[in-house]
Formats: C-alpha cells, structure tokens, sequence
C-alpha cells in the first residue's frame, strides 16, 4: 500500500477481525553529496554556515557524504577539501531547495589545489606551481589571463608546472587552474590566485625526487612544437618549504653569523657548567660508596636486578622501576660516561642500590639475598650499601 511519499502494511487478525494493525514508513528529507577530489582529501560540508557532514576521499578521489534528517526548505551548502599536504580547495557553493521526505542528489568536481615552492634538484634551481587533483587528470592553467598551459596528475594526484623552465618572469601573476578527467568531465575552475616569483631564486636544499616526470619533461624541453606543461592551485604555500631535519640542520649552520657563534660559544660554556655541577652531585650522592664497592657490585647488578624481576611476590610497579634501572645500567649512554675515572660508574651504582631500597622496603631484604647467584663477599656489600641512610 502506497500512501503519498510514504509506504504502509496492515496485518489482519483472523481470530479477531476487528483487530488491524498498520505500519507507516516515511523516508526521511535527506541530501546526498558524490564529489571527486584528490586521493585520500580530507573533506568537509557546510549547511547553513554550519558543519553537517565530513569524509575522506577513496584513493581514486571518489567521496560519498550522506545528511540525514534535514529540514525541509531551502539549504546553503559549501563543499571544501584539505589535500595530502594541507592545501585547501576553493569553496563550491548550492542553494538547495529540499522537499520534504525526499533524497536530493548532488554531484561535483572540486577544483585542483594549487601551491608554489622553490626546488633545487641536481643543482638546478626552478621556482614551481604545484597542487593536487584526482588521479591521471589533465589540468590546465592560465597564467595573468592569456598564457595557457597543460600538464597531468600522477597516481597520487600530484601535479606540478616548472615556471623557471617555461621562462616565466618573477614578479607578481595571477593564475587560474582546472582538473578535467579521461571523459571530458571538469572540475571547477579556481578563483583567480596571485603567485609571486622571487629573483633570485631562493636557496635550498637538495630535493632529489619531488618532482613529477612532467616537470621533468618541461627542464627538458621547450622546443616550440613541444606542449608547454604544467599547472597550479588557488592556495598557494606561503608555509617554510618542508624538509627533512638534517637538511634544515645544514640550512642553518650555513647561516650563522659571528653573532650566532658566540651565542652558542656562551650556551656552550653554560652547558658544560650545569653539567660540572651535575657531577658533583651524582659525587655527593655517592657519599658512602667506595671504589672498590663500586667496581664490584656495578658488574653484577643487572643480573640480580633480572633475577628478581621474575619473582612472582612483585607487582607491576616493581617490575617497572627494575626494568627502568637494569636499562638505564646496560645503556651505553650513561649521564656519566663510563670512562671517568672515580665517578664514571657512581651513577650506576646509585641507580642500582636506589632500586634494591625499594624493594627491600616491600619485601625485605631476604629477598636480594634469595636471587642472588655470585659471590657472598659482593652479596655483603650490596646488603650493607642497601641499608645506608
């Protein structure tokens, strides 16, 4: 039984007929959003002003958003992506009218993102416009209204133009870009983003593989029967170009000034100063330790140390504190490297008599003398500097 936008079922009662019971189902007011994007884009949607929905692409671009249980009337819908490296599309925008009980249907295309960033590979320097579309797109762009070029999106995504290999001047320019698939369908056509070329380029660090084969082919060729390639985006990067921490390491070390070398000659020297004092404390807290003490229990101390970490008496808190300091004892790094003389295995033996405190406090200290397996003579010691104060 078909009843308006609705559907219902009635159930009759044989052994009582004047007993019907009635299903009503009414669907709900609904709008459904299919977009296409770059892979893996963070995407969100806006009703009213308001977030009513977000997703994330499929890593053909593909995304699917369902808002359920709108109200009936007219709607202001805003559509936006964020891309793999944080650049963000332009907003499309609808006014829907959505009937009541009914699913609306909306499909787009968002724009490409664009970004710009110096690069330097093999030594060659090139400023570059960049950005993210779906997959295997053709995207073309028109740089300051007239100077059109066309370049295509890897599997990621990923497009870029090469403006130093295309001879493009620095200085200001307003560009403006659009995605289109194997079947002609396009995207929509980013507003109008001003990009500024600097002259010089800037230096930077090496990045060997960020640039697509399209770029390469634009360094390689520009022959007039040759396409010019390329593409760009509407949010161009004003962010430090992102390397890895070495490389950003070397950046700086390259500029440091006499200034900055006496800042760092003082850093040093104050350093070095706590660390001195740091020494003397680990001496001081040693008070009551001798050498030989020290040499003798620090060699036996991790495995006593696993020995009781197999007692099933102690909890996980014990556990614990000996794992941290049977670590801290093998570590190669110490605070206080091993090749000091005199100090050089206080911190161990602290570390190692610190943690048997605290478990004879719990257990006793019955319990060292029960997991240890070397000599008695180096048992008395670890008993007697376990019971100083």
């Amino acid at each position: 039984m078909v009843l308006g936008a609705g559907t219902a079922s009635a159930v009759f009662d044989e052994n009582n007929p004047a007993s019907i019971s009635v299903t009503l189902t009414v669907p709900d007011t609904s709008l459904t959003i299919n977009g296409r994007t770059s892979p893996h884009a963070f995407v969100t949607v806006k009703d009213n002003g308001g977030t009513a929905g977000t997703g994330v692409a499929g890593s053909s671009g593909n995304f699917n958003i369902l808002l359920g249980s709108r109200a009936a009337g007219t709607h202001s819908i805003e559509i936006s992506a964020v891309d793999n490296e944080g650049s963000v599309t332009d907003t499309v925008s609808y006014t829907i009218n959505l009937s009541v009980q009914t699913n609306t249907t909306l499909n787009l295309f968002l724009p490409p993102t664009v970004s710009t960033r110096a690069s330097n590979t093999g030594g060659v320097k090139a400023f570059l416009l960049y950005g993210y579309t779906i997959p295997n797109a053709q995207v073309t762009l028109v740089i300051d209204s007239s100077d059109v070029h066309i370049t295509t999106s890897n599997h990621a995504g990923r497009w870029q133009l090469n403006l130093t290999a295309l001879g493009i001047s620095s200085g200001a320019h307003h560009v403006v870009a659009q995605a289109e698939d194997s079947s002609s369908n396009s995207s929509y056509i980013t507003q109008s983003k001003q990009i500024d070329i600097p002259a010089p380029i800037p230096d930077v660090i090496n990045d060997n593989g960020t640039e697509t084969a399209a770029d390469k082919t634009n360094l390689a060729s520009k022959s007039p029967t040759a396409p010019k390639e390329g593409c760009i985006k509407i949010h161009c990067s004003t962010e430090p170009e992102k390397l890895p921490t070495f490389q950003r390491l070397a950046r700086h070390l390259n500029d440091f000034s006499a200034d900055n070398a006496k800042a760092i000659t003082a850093t040093a020297a104050a350093a070095a100063g706590f660390y001195a004092l740091f020494l003397g404390g680990v001496a001081l807290a040693a008070k009551g330790l001798e050498a030989g003490e020290i040499a003798a229990i620090v060699p036996s101390g991790p495995s006593l140390l696993k020995n009781l970490m197999s007692d099933p008496r102690l909890g996980l808190t014990h556990k614990i504190v000996l794992t941290l300091a049977a670590g801290y004892m093998l570590s190669p790094l110490d605070l206080v490297p091993d090749f000091l003389p005199v100090v050089g295995y206080m911190d161990d033996a602290i570390i190692l008599i610190l943690a048997i405190k605290f478990i004879a406090r719990h257990f006793g200290l019955e319990i060292i003398s029960e997991h240890w397996h070397g000599p008695e003579k180096v048992l008395e010691i670890i008993i007697k500097l376990a019971r100083i104060k």
